[in-house]
């Protein structure tokens, strides 16, 4: 009983479900087809106009499905009775301003041959979440779709219009796909849950507004070829963007004001076609931590960076003529500040707030003028102004705003650490600020060697070149001492016959972990370094080495870095190999000298090594140790010659230190300390290791 009750009420429902309502009418006659203002499903077929819109309206509030599929909406006019709103006239294939506002509807088929949709026609239509433009539609009303409960909806590449909020308010609305021109004004505005937009590659412009307090919206991928042109004012106000990728963009000339502010975007790549910044365009978007602009604005608008608080703009693109009132307010991250030669304004409380200042750096040569109260609540005093000219400084010690600052007058080129020398420290220094590990102290025009008003590798390669070029033995001095470190370079003893090579081992003998290195290497003569044979050791695998030798070929200034500064790990180990050649001039009694040695450690301070000597044997150190009748060897940690007829000897240790020994006939023995030595006995030479 109760299966075939069940039974009984299922094919009642099926067959309510099928009453829908079909009609077929002829343009304004749907009233008198249509007794039953109470139903819910409607399907139209034949032709209708605003008329029959109007009836459906004002009578049929209870519908919730219509299928237009089947109809044809022709025109209609009549001057004296306006139907909706104010409008009398109605344009064939559209649906009228307001015909379907408010309505209950769930499901909505448009005829196959629409062209357009009026004003509102769909707006408060909360329980509608789908609908499907079809491809004929060609634009698209104000307000169309607001308030509506869509949850996807897709605007095909035929629409050449779309009215402001045409998708606004849409509460459940979390995808959009967007093929057509242009995103009108206020388009999806407070859609708070949409969270997933496309953006075809003919999209223009984004309208003013288009995003405004869409909190889902983390990121727009902008697909290759785009066409985008313009980001309209409040574009994206209040939003959740956190990335957009305008950075490849060659046709984007416009960002309007207010564009990203109070967003959460967090980086962004300004193109190099952008020409217009509006005011306030990043204004408090609290994680913004990098902006990167080209070259090409000449303004930087009022309030474009108040209040990002966690941004660090180091500097401005060169161009920029003006800075707005407010521009910077608050941005307390930023440590140094770069002005470009073109500045010749800054607005009223553009700079206040920017506590963090340590450095600006101005290359305007005519003053620039201020505002009221420009650096408000900076400690000006505490922060150095680098000029680009002792004479320009005076003209900035006398501007009223300017003259409060530490101005800093002379600088050695080169001298990125401001201790009065030019030396690897400095290389290190300039890597440290283009890793952006803020050094400090750090001086901006004195790294800047090549004079292109920005810091990269070429300032780091310039630095190098100055330094290898200042002359082997020039040891230039700090204005501040500089601590001794009995650390050092120092080349591995070794021998080598004329007319051959040999290849040589340097190991650096170190207390602390160090980063980077210059010293003299000095062969002697008759030795020769074979060019190209210098290659780092595993220890120092990350590092680089630039050298350069004399004009008489024996003295080798050499320099070791890393482009990431990293560590040189391990000690006492073999730094670096090279080879050497050897000629009939190599002397017998001869040393190789490392010398001018300077150590930076990981931390960036620096230390002279000390000087290290190294003999050097014109034999291979493979010779049989019996030459005639004399014998040299180590035993039991003695040194021991063997000798026939005796005479005078020289013990040779590695440090280059002499001792003369007095060989007697016979068997001689002196205590020695371990290590390797040099005999000369009778105009021979013997390397003996003593353990």
């Amino acid at each position: 009983m109760i299966h075939k009750l069940l039974l009984l009420l299922s094919v009642l429902g099926l067959s309510l479900k099928a009453s829908a309502t079909v009609v077929e009418t002829t343009p304004g006659s749907l009233r008198d087809l249509v007794d039953d203002t109470s139903i819910t499903a409607l399907t139209l077929t034949g032709e209708m106009d605003a008329r029959d819109f109007k009836f459906i309206a004002d009578s049929l509030r209870q519908l919730t499905e219509i299928d237009l599929s089947g109809v044809t909406i022709a025109a209609f006019s009549d001057p004296r009775n306006p139907l909706f709103l104010t409008l009398t006239d109605y344009a064939a294939h559209s649906i009228p301003a307001m015909a379907l506002f408010d309505l209950p509807l769930t499901q909505v088929v448009l005829p196959v041959s629409l062209k357009s949709i009026g004003l509102g026609a769909f707006a408060g239509c909360d329980q509608l979440q789908a609908i499907e433009l079809p491809a004929t539609l060609d634009s698209i009303g104000s307000y169309a779709f607001s308030a509506t409960g869509l949850t996807t909806v897709t605007v095909p590449a035929t629409v050449k219009y779309v009215g402001e909020c045409a998708f606004s308010n849409c509460q459940s609305l979390t995808t959009a796909t967007f093929e057509a021109a242009e995103l009108s004004a206020n388009l999806f505005k407070a859609d708070e849950q949409l969270a997933t937009v496309t953006l075809g590659p003919q999209v223009r412009s984004l309208g003013n507004g288009a995003f405004n307090g869409c909190y889902a919206l983390t990121s727009i991928e902008l697909p290759e070829g785009s066409v985008l042109a313009r980001v309209g004012d409040e574009a994206f106000i209040r939003s959740g963007l956190t990335s957009i990728n305008l950075d490849n963009l060659n046709s984007l000339s416009s960002v309007g004001e207010w564009a990203f502010a109070q967003s959460a975007l967090t980086q962004l790549t300004l193109p190099a076609s952008l020409a217009t910044i509006g005011q306030g365009a990043f204004f408090y978007a609290p994680s913004l931590v990098q902006l990167n602009m080209a070259d090409g604005v000449d303004e930087i608008p009022a309030y474009m960076l108040a209040g990002t608080q966690g941004l660090a703009l180091d500097s401005l693109p060169e161009g920029v003529a003006t800075i707005g009132d407010y521009a910077f307010y608050n941005n307390a991250q930023t440590a140094r500040f770069y002005l470009p030669a073109t500045v010749s304004y800054i607005g009223s409380w553009a700079m206040a707030g920017m506590t963090g200042l340590q450095y600006v750096t101005s290359l305007a040569i005519d003053v620039p003028a201020l505002g009221d109260s420009v650096w408000a609540g900076v400690d000006q005093p505490a922060v150095k102004l680098e000029v680009e000219s002792n004479e320009v400084a005076d003209d900035y010690a006398e501007a009223e705003q300017w003259k409060e600052f530490h101005i800093l007058r002379a600088y050695l080129m080169g001298d990125a650490n401001d201790d009065g020398k030019v030396d690897v420290n400095d290389v290190t220094t300039i890597i440290n600020f283009i890793l952006k590990k803020n050094p400090n102290p750090f001086v901006f025009i004195a790294a800047n060697v090549n004079d292109d008003e920005r810091i990269d590798v070429n300032d780091v390669t310039m630095v190098i070149n100055y330094i290898l070029h200042g002359g082997p033995g020039t040891v230039l001095r700090s204005k501040q001492s500089v601590p001794v470190t009995p650390d050092c370079v120092e080349v591995k003893p070794f021998s080598v016959k004329p007319g051959s090579e040999v290849l040589v081992e340097a190991c650096l003998n170190n207390t602390q972990t160090y980063t980077a290195m210059q010293f003299d290497l000095q062969l002697p003569e008759g030795m020769q370094l074979v060019e190209g044979s210098i290659a780092m050791a595993s220890r120092a695998q990350d590092h680089s080495v630039a050298s350069l030798l004399d004009d008489n070929n024996n003295t080798l200034r050499m320099m070791i870095y890393s482009l990431g500064n990293d560590a040189i790990v391990g000690t006492g180990e073999t730094l670096f190999t090279f080879k050497v050649r050897a000629d009939e001039r190599l002397a017998a009694e001869s040393s190789v000298t490392t010398s001018d040695i300077l150590l930076v450690t990981t931390d960036n301070e620096k230390y002279l090594g000390s000087d290290a000597v190294t003999a050097v044997s014109n034999t291979t150190g493979i010779d049989d140790m019996t030459v005639g009748a004399d014998k040299v060897y180590a035993y039991g940690g003695m040194l021991v010659i063997e000798s026939a007829e005796g005479g005078n000897a020289q013990l040779v240790a590695t440090n280059g230190m002499y001792t003369d020994l007095t060989v007697a006939p016979g068997r001689n023995e002196w205590p020695v300390a371990g290590g390797i030595y040099i005999v000369r006995l009778n105009g021979k030479s013997y390397k003996v290791i003593v353990k």
